[in-house]
């Protein structure tokens, strides 16, 4: 584990994410796998450009838009 352990909990949840997406076999799935997949994986991504915010004001805006985009995703 690295010293951020918020990235590394988002990277489990990505790879958790990804090994479901690969499991589902349902017919006409393809669209809302594409999603969970897209969400599931940008929280990561998300964390990591928040990191790089200007000030603590900065990062608390882009941490909610990330929360919220995760919340319009379901999950």
């Amino acid at each position: 584990m690295s010293e951020n352990k918020l990235l590394d909990l988002s990277f489990e949840f990505a790879v958790a994410i990804v090994n479901l997406v690969d499991g589902v076999t349902a017919p006409k799935s393809s669209y809302m796998t594409d999603q969970l997949a897209r969400a599931g994986t940008s929280v990561g991504a998300n964390i990591h450009e928040a990191q790089y915010a200007q000030s603590k004001k900065d990062f608390r805006k882009e941490v909610l838009l990330f929360v919220l985009r995760g919340f319009r995703a379901g999950l």
